[in-house]
């Protein structure tokens, strides 16, 4: 990936126990993004169920003043491109509002990302936002599967991979749009930090089916960006 010099980040665990600083090039985040994703496997249940792996923290604890947003993509196959690279695009207005709130993060909060696949019934994944959102990322826009539809990319880190029906979810009723199920949110919608929470739970204790995204066959994320 093409350096792109002083793009904001937050501080976040690397090999060497020491911490990022706020301005770091683009490559170098892809760099402690890997590492950090390496690492992880230590701290993750990796599960085969009937040809799907299944991907879920032992241990996943929200910092307070978090945010949680639900991610909704037109199709799976982009899905699969972002786990693979580790990154992500909204569109422009959705953009804007996640870069938005990154920039004025308490410190130590997160951002979650919720996603779901338009038409799937389900949701698939929870990812965290690492980075703000690039615009001077060369040959990193082109990636998804509508190559111009999207502008502008930032990393994440997969945290949940697991299909969780939208039977499981749609109790969870958001005051920030009318009162509506979470399983009936746009793109970028914001969801409050106990209906985030109370997701992540049922994320990891959900176990009336075993799939996921991720085949057997697919590969683990690259340690190259």
């Amino acid at each position: 990936i093409t350096s792109v010099p002083s793009i904001s980040t937050r501080h976040f665990p690397i090999s060497s126990g020491s911490t990022t600083s706020l301005d770091m090039s683009m490559s170098t985040l892809a760099t402690e993004t890997t590492v950090q994703g390496i690492e992880s496997v230590k701290y993750h249940e990796d599960e085969i169920h009937r040809g799907y792996r299944i991907i879920v923290p032992r241990f996943f604890e929200v910092p307070e003043e978090s945010k949680f947003f639900v991610i909704k993509s037109f199709n799976m196959e982009n899905i699969k491109i972002s786990y693979k690279e580790g990154v992500w695009s909204s569109t422009e207005l959705g953009n804007r509002r996640l870069s938005k709130t990154y920039n004025s993060l308490a410190p130590g909060a997160r951002i979650y990302l919720l996603f779901s696949v338009n038409g799937s019934g389900r949701f698939c994944g929870i990812a965290e936002m690492k980075s703000d959102v690039s615009y001077d990322s060369v040959g990193r826009s082109d990636i998804w599967t509508q190559k111009q539809r999207y502008k502008g990319i930032f990393y994440i880190r997969w945290w949940f991979v697991k299909d969780v029906p939208n039977k499981a979810l749609k109790h969870f009723l958001i005051p920030g749009n009318e009162m509506k199920p979470v399983t009936n949110s746009r793109d970028t919608q914001e969801i409050p930090i106990e209906i985030g929470r109370s997701v992540i739970k049922i994320f990891k204790n959900y176990n009336k089916s075993w799939s996921s995204f991720l085949e057997v066959a697919d590969e683990v994320p690259s340690d190259e960006y």
